[in-house]
């Protein structure tokens, strides 16, 4: 069973100092950091376990995105948000609750099968996709979808934007796939 904690800081020794010493390269990083679980019990872990079990859920994310084909339907179970949830007061602002759960998407995969995932998961694993297909089937204004699609969407223009403007300037310094020499680069003999 997949347990989830927080961090909530280096471990201290009865001294009041840091247990382990934290080094750049993680091989010889023997920093003690205390996670409290869900459940309320807090356990010690060594940096490198925190950093592995980090590295694992990410590559499994990775493999899922890699895999992610399209996605072709959406569900809603009793966690998920209403409409009236959707949104927080705090110091006189409304701002919406970033909040994913209740929210199950269904990926088709790259080997034509389909697989129900978690909106979190899927949104990690291909936000763009995921942001894609909120838009297409007029989702993207539910509590769920509300406060990370148009990021996902504006940061995607901006992205195409930028690789549509290096190849423009590649275009100006390049012909026949030679680099044609700039003015300021000629030497006057």
């Amino acid at each position: 069973m997949e347990q989830v904690g927080i961090i909530k800081g280096r471990k201290r020794g009865p001294d009041g100092k840091f247990i382990g010493k934290y080094s750049e390269n993680p091989i010889l990083d023997t920093s003690v950091y205390e996670i409290e679980f869900q459940d309320g019990r807090v356990e010690s872990y060594f940096a490198n376990q925190i950093v592995e079990c980090i590295l694992d859920e990410s590559e499994a994310e990775a493999n899922i995105a890699h895999h992610i084909k399209d996605f072709v339907d959406h569900r809603r179970d009793s966690k998920a948000l209403a409409s009236d949830e959707a949104f927080l007061r705090v110091k006189g602002k409304t701002i919406p609750r970033r909040n994913t759960k209740g929210r199950h998407i269904c990926a088709e995969l790259s080997d034509g099968k389909t697989e129900w995932l978690d909106l979190k998961t899927a949104k990690d694993a291909s936000p763009i996709k995921a942001a894609t297909y909120a838009v297409a089937n007029k989702i993207s204004d539910e509590p769920a979808f509300r406060w990370w699609v148009p990021y996902v969407l504006r940061k995607h223009e901006r992205i195409i934007k930028a690789v549509k403007q290096r190849s423009i300037k590649k275009r100006k310094t390049e012909k026949f796939g030679l680099e044609i020499p700039r003015p300021n680069d000629v030497q006057r003999a």
